[in-house]
């Protein structure tokens, strides 16, 4: 297998450095080193991931498909956000329709929650393979046992949150959550954003910023914790909540995207409507006098992600799609 790396470092992503400019060499190296793998590689398959980022990056993923067609060579396409949501949003018509021209154009397209598979369903045309759902997966180290933890000596709970911090991940409410919890602690693992740089002062006494870690890092984290807090406006798959979920960690969520697909309320955790802070008082309130409440709904959600969301379970599906495609061609 080779990549064709299309990544940009996360710290310019997060402060918005990248512009125009940055994206023009973003997609000429983008392009030339998929033109040369096409040529002197020669895959039987290009795996496209889309992060349903833009129209601009539509379009650039748009161009990647018909040169890989070009070639002869199907594409697999893998939406790696929400799809329905992408489309939303005045500025964003232009983006929509070349998605679904893009939808239309490979040869298999993978969803990773319903609502978005429900979508390409209604896109799918003769000639494709019909869309499928695939979760995104973690490895399968991170489901080494943590050691079980009851109240802390101190009698305070620790909240986890693990992303960008940002407004769109729901960041600004945690802060408004924190000053209403003053009995818990939050500590939130990610690089911050540059809309979130004023909120930040002052920051509330029981709010730690740990600033961008390693996946090993945040996992350790993860394992000392008591819950996990993610009250994200938009998101297709999150792999923080799989992380949670993987640690033996109760979740407290919204409910978009995939997370209601994830979380099982109830068992797994708690999951409310929008980001409205009371909402998200009320169920970390409910949690946070009831250890062994958050315990067994932590081993529930580990045991889960084990069975449903493991290296081990999904690469199988995903290698099951290509020899698909191979043997149909």
């Amino acid at each position: 297998m080779r990549v064709v790396d299309s990544g940009i470092r996360n710290e310019a992503r997060a402060r918005g450095r990248s512009g125009w400019a940055g994206e023009g060499r973003r997609t000429a190296r983008i392009l030339a080193s998929l033109l040369w793998h096409l040529t002197f590689a020669r895959p039987h398959i290009v795996h496209l991931n889309c992060s349903l980022g833009s129209g601009y990056g539509m379009l650039r993923d748009l161009v990647c498909v018909l040169l890989a067609r070009l070639r002869g060579v199907p594409v697999v396409t893998h939406y790696r956000g929400d799809i329905p949501e992408f489309g939303r949003g005045s500025g964003r018509r232009i983006g929509g329709r070349l998605l679904r021209k893009l939808a239309r154009t490979s040869k298999l397209n993978i969803a990773v929650n319903r609502v978005s598979l429900a979508f390409l369903a209604g896109l799918q045309c003769e000639a494709q393979s019909a869309p499928v759902l695939l979760p995104n997966f973690i490895r399968d180290s991170a489901f080494e046992p943590r050691e079980a933890r009851g109240r802390r000596p101190s009698g305070r709970t620790s909240i986890l949150y693990a992303g960008l911090i940002t407004a769109a991940k729901g960041c600004r409410t945690i802060l408004a959550v924190a000053r209403r919890l003053p009995e818990a602690d939050f500590v939130l693992l990610g690089p911050v954003a540059a809309d979130m740089d004023h909120h930040l002062h002052p920051l509330p006494p029981n709010v730690v910023l740990r600033g961008e870690i390693g996946p090993d890092d945040v996992l350790q984290h993860m394992k000392a914790g008591d819950l996990f807090l993610f009250p994200t406006r938009t998101e297709g798959f999150p792999n923080a909540v799989l992380e949670a979920m993987a640690s033996g960690l109760p979740v407290v969520a919204t409910r978009v995207g995939a997370i209601p697909e994830m979380v099982e309320e109830g068992k797994g955790g708690l999951l409310v409507d929008g980001a409205d802070p009371q909402e998200l008082v009320d169920a970390l309130g409910f949690l946070l006098d009831k250890p062994e409440v958050r315990l067994r709904m932590g081993r529930f959600n580990h045991r889960k992600c084990r069975e449903w969301y493991a290296y081990s379970v999904v690469a199988p599906r995903l290698t099951s799609l290509y020899r698909s495609i191979l043997d149909g061609a």
